[in-house]
């Protein structure tokens, strides 16, 4: 939900941020692939199984990639470009059923790839039993899952041997420290976290590039009341215990050589399965960001190899030190300590993952989609070499640490602790230009102006050429003193500056900080009177429909359609902006509209502002179809209309918008407004039994919606639910959310 949300909001944004810092990868000579092209040429072998597991190398393998990095949008063509890696090893090349089977179960379903090897509860040391969840078992999807994570415990149990000065594994670890408190620990592979840069996204939108990691965790058993776990009686306690900690945090460091280390068999698998996570996480981003093209959909429906996996694996137990358990005339029990565990594919990214940005890296990759021929094939290499901070904090060290935490602490506004986690980054390594950055903003933020400057001056001697650093001076500098004239500087820096500020509203808009919205909304306007997003945010912290909002949100609009005359990028924020004018015009008429003003001259009045936002609507769902606000908004306008009509005796047919609502409540199954208008369309149609269960779903979703609850609360009272509806009641109060007089009135007569 922070990814989609932080997406929906830097999209929306689409403006520069300061880069994280952290270790980097460095991507030569990155291939594009086409996938329309690549499904064109699918497209024949799709006709039978035969034909498919006969797939030509060139196909089966697209583009020869081992890794991906991202991908470059099409809106012309609708197409998907990734961006990848060339395999230097033939056995590490990305299988088109991967991509596909990809796409299907976290694109299209919105699952979790997953397996799991563990023994049997009675046989801690057997055979280790495969369980696979969304994806095919005979796939070789769940074969690659499979194969790492039984690789991975081989090495851990110090079975399969590595040769890599450095590495010590988990069995090696428990020698030395001679630990007895537990018997068994879970491991599995599990995506490092998006941190905060780490997806870096194009201003326009269309680029989105990023270096995943994979991390070892891990979890410890229970011990019975005795110190010796029953057989079948084992858990897991989702408590880390500190030698499997460190077990996992040095196989998490060494991953790397892991991946092409030759000893390792199978060869190449924990490459292969970094695949499979750059897999996920694209399709995870096209998910959350609701990326709708039909070559997508066309694509998870071809069809995929079917192979020959393993049911279970041996069993993985080790002799850490003699251990006696008991002596018998057999001889003497020695205790073996196990290893179970498994692969999650689970991608995610902290609030901050995500950057807009644009320099000469997603230029040259859009330019090369532009460019694209498919007379040249699917697939072409860009003369083009950058670098990405991988995932993660920093390799896990105190400095890394603190840095992600002071950055949580900064996008959360806990501005004090941010302060005290950079500031003692900084006594660890004064020459940490990201460190002094963040410091000086969080000096900046706590109203400390001269220490912010300090701060800020110290990185600038450090970097006196980043563009980036001086923006943020100036920034600071503008923060320390609100009466500086900005008439003289730079247009094209001013322009920068106040995109800046939007950002930072933006953020505050996500935690309903209205005084730093406001506040931020100022900045940008004194900074470039012409800044749309400045005009947008400053309308949210009026009162809707008052004089002040009404100014402010038109000049958004007529300022985003100046923009989408010369380009395309303000098409979604034009359509938010026209879906927010019209939700704020249909929840004026609902306060407006009562029994009064059914025979009032004023009521025309009142049609004619429902057909504006309904056209707003309307037309905020053409420019993007994947906005439910405005599908939403939409259907409750024609809604009200209906309940007007009714009202004053005209019968109409509710047929039309019921098909819509329900069309609504399935193109976007977690959107709660959607199910809040499918129920307020039900409701008008007298269906009340139907209407509860939407209204249900929307509270479900979000039991805070604002007049959720006592719409339910109503309903129930038709239905003579009164015990339901005097809950629904309460707690609406709870939650404190506005209850009508007369609603309450109504429910506390319901009998």
């Amino acid at each position: 939900v922070e990814l989609e949300v932080t997406f929906d909001l830097l999209s929306f944004a689409g403006v520069a941020d300061l880069r994280g810092s952290g270790p980097a990868a460095v991507i030569e000579l990155p291939i594009l692939v086409s996938l329309g092209e690549l499904y064109r040429r699918l497209k024949p072998y799709a006709r039978s199984a035969a034909r498919w597991n006969r797939l030509p190398d060139e196909l089966r393998y697209p583009g020869g990639l081992e890794r991906l990095h991202g991908y470059v949008l099409d809106p012309r063509t609708k197409d998907v470009f990734l961006v990848g890696a060339r395999a230097r090893a033939r056995e590490n090349r990305i299988d088109v059923d991967s991509l596909i089977l990809g796409l299907r179960s976290v694109w299209a379903d919105g699952d979790t790839p997953s397996v799991s090897l563990d023994p049997l509860p009675g046989d801690p040391g057997g055979p280790q039993y495969a369980r696979i969840y969304n994806v095919p078992p005979d796939s070789v999807f769940a074969k690659i899952m499979l194969d790492a994570d039984y690789a991975m415990k081989r090495i851990m149990a110090g079975h399969l041997k590595v040769n890599q000065p450095g590495y010590v594994s988990y069995a090696d670890i428990r020698r030395r420290e001679r630990s007895p408190e537990l018997l068994g620990n879970r491991f599995w592979l599990h995506p490092t976290p998006l941190g905060w840069g780490n997806v870096h996204q194009s201003v326009t939108g269309r680029t989105v590039l990023v270096e995943t990691r994979v991390q070892v965790l891990t979890e410890a058993e229970k011990q019975a009341a005795a110190g010796v776990v029953r057989a079948g009686g084992s858990s897991f306690s989702g408590q880390v215990y500190g030698p499997a900690k460190r077990a996992a945090e040095n196989f998490t460091r060494f991953y790397d050589r892991f991946e092409r280390a030759p000893e390792i068999q199978p060869k190449g698998i924990f490459m292969r399965l970094h695949g499979l996570l750059d897999v996920v996480t694209l399709a995870k981003f096209w998910r959350q960001a609701r990326l709708d093209y039909p070559v997508l959909r066309k694509f998870a429906r071809l069809p995929v190899r079917r192979l020959s996996v393993r049911a279970y694996y041996a069993g993985i137990s080790v002799v850490l030190y003699k251990e006696v358990v008991r002596r018998t005339a057999e001889g003497e029990w020695v205790r073996r300590h196990t290893l179970s565990g498994g692969v999650r594919m689970r991608a995610r990214a902290s609030g901050g993952a995500v950057e807009s940005y644009q320099d000469m890296v997603t230029d040259t990759l859009e330019r090369a989609v532009e460019t694209f021929s498919p007379r040249r094939g699917f697939a072409r290499s860009v003369s083009l070499t950058f670098a990405l901070p991988r995932a993660g904090d920093g390799g896990g060290t105190r400095m890394g640490e603190l840095l992600e935490l002071g950055m949580a602490n900064l996008t959360r506004g806990e501005y004090a602790a941010a302060r005290r986690q950079f500031a003692e980054v900084t006594r660890f390594d004064p020459f940490l230009t990201e460190a002094w950055v963040n410091l000086a903003i969080a000096e900046s933020s706590l109203g400390n102006h001269r220490a912010a400057l300090d701060a800020i001056d110290k990185a600038l001697l450090q970097e006196p050429s980043n563009a980036d650093l001086r923006r943020i001076a100036i920034a600071l500098f503008v923060r320390a003193d609100e009466t500086a004239d900005p008439s003289g500087w730079d247009p094209a820096l001013r322009r920068d500056l106040s995109n800046e500020f939007t950002l930072v509203g933006l953020l505050a808009w996500v935690r309903d900080d209205k005084q730093a919205i406001e506040n931020a909304a100022e900045r940008a306007l004194r900074l470039w009177e012409d800044n749309a997003d400045g005009y947008f945010l400053r309308a949210q912290v009026r009162e809707p429909m008052s004089r002040g909002w009404t100014r402010d949100i038109e000049r958004a609009i007529r300022l985003y359609r100046k923009q989408m005359a010369r380009d395309d990028r303000g098409r979604g924020r034009l359509a938010l902006a026209l879906a927010w004018r019209a939700q704020a015009r249909r929840i004026d008429l609902g306060r407006r509209t009562d029994d009064r003003l059914l025979n009032d001259p004023g009521l025309q009045h009142l049609m004619l502002v429902a057909d504006r936002a309904a056209r707003d609507a309307a037309e905020a769902a053409q420019l993007s179809p994947r906005l439910g606000l405005a599908h939403s908004v939409e259907i409750e306008l024609l809604t009200w209309r209906v309940g007007i009509f009714q009202a004053i005796g005209r019968p109409w047919d509710m047929s039309e918008i019921l098909r819509r609502a329900d069309r609504l409540a399935k193109n976007f199954p977690d959107f709660a407004p959607g199910h809040r208008a499918r129920a307020y369309a039900l409701g008008t149609a007298d269906k009340v039994p139907a209407a509860v269960e939407a209204i249900s779903r929307a509270i479900e979703l979000n039991p805070k919606l604002q007049g959720a609850l006592p719409e339910r609360a109503g309903m129930r009272g038709m239905l003579r639910d009164c015990a339901g509806a005097r809950e629904d009641i309460r707690r609406a109060h709870e939650l404190d959310l506005f209850v009508h007089p007369e609603l309450e009135s109504f429910v506390r007569q319901c009998r």
